[in-house]
Formats: C-alpha cells, structure tokens, sequence
C-alpha cells in the first residue's frame, strides 16, 4: 500500500499495531488543522479498531501533506 493511514488517537493506532506488529510504525504527525478537510476521512474504515476514523493520505495528496507536516515524531 503506497497510501498513508492515520487514526486519531495512539491507543486506536496501538491496538491496529497489535494485528501485525512487524508490518506496523506508529508516528505522530502533526499538520496544520486547516489541511484536513484536503484528506481522506473515513469511519467504515475498522471502525472495530479506529472509532474516531482514520485519514488516508493517497499518494497523489502526499507532496501537500509533506509539505504541511510541522512535525514527525516516532513513537512505537
């Protein structure tokens, strides 16, 4: 998958991990809250998992959104 997918909370995004954590980074990515309406928002997407949905970076969103990013932080 080329896409980019990012839930809302650590714990949602930590409970996605544990289905496979050798194929699984979790970073935080912190961008402008004026970006997003320019994503991909999604609540069908495991919502068993990400009850506040998940954004979805394709690739052809992906110059924007790293050229947006304020900060990227490793964090499991």
């Amino acid at each position: 998958m080329t896409s980019r997918q990012f839930g809302f909370t650590f714990e949602e995004a930590l409970k996605f991990a544990d289905g496979d954590p050798s194929k699984v980074a979790i970073l935080k990515a912190t961008v402008p809250e004026s970006l997003l309406p320019e994503l991909h928002f999604s609540k069908s997407i495991d919502p068993h998992i990400f009850k506040n949905g998940v954004i979805t970076v394709y690739p052809e969103m992906q110059p924007l959104f790293n050229q947006s990013l304020k900060a990227v932080e490793h964090v499991y």
